[in-house]
């Protein structure tokens, strides 16, 4: 990476190196020209390359630069809007395409990985969401009742089980 530790810190310092890669120096053609070497678009590349086509990444900086490399890490599913407010935007069609993708894409990245035998540290442990007080709970309540009136695997923690997974006692649930 670039050694800067604004910006990437301890992921590329831990980071084993990147796949040798060059600068463009002739015209390509492809299929697909997929600009950005981050989750999306190594992703999108891997799954139309599956698919036979032939794809292309182009990528300014270093492979995983921008957000990518700033992510936490997490696997998480969903997205902080309500799955109800979400329907309501897109409409049942694309609302629900989009809630039955976000429900499924820890599954399918960790299909990704066993697939093709990424180097990741993968833990699959969950991802817990705490609320601070009684109402930031009763918000995560209400997401964890519309997720699972769609099939997501989601219960609600008490305060204990918060504690005894957090290290703190901070969050009532």
């Amino acid at each position: 990476m670039l050694n800067d530790r604004r910006s990437h810190g301890l992921w590329e310092r831990t980071a084993p190196p990147p796949p040798a890669t060059e600068r463009l120096g002739c015209d390509l053609v492809a299929d697909v020209a997929i600009v950005g070497a981050g989750y999306t678009g190594l992703s999108t590349a891997l799954h139309l390359a599956e698919r036979g086509l032939d794809t292309v990444v182009i990528e300014a900086a270093e492979i995983g630069f921008g957000a990518a490399g700033r992510s936490t890490g997490l696997v998480n599913a969903g997205l902080w809007v309500m799955p109800s407010a979400l329907k309501e935007t897109l409409g049942p069609l694309y609302g629900d395409r989009l809630l039955n993708l976000l429900r499924d894409s820890p599954r399918t990245v960790f299909e990704i990985v066993d697939k093709h035998n990424l180097q990741c540290e993968l833990k699959r442990a969950g991802t817990i969401h705490c609320g601070a007080d009684k109402k930031g709970v009763a918000e995560i309540a209400e997401r964890a009742r519309q997720w699972q009136a769609l099939g997501a695997p989601v219960h609600i923690l008490d305060a204990g089980e918060t504690r005894a997974k957090t290290g703190t006692s901070a969050f009532p649930g």
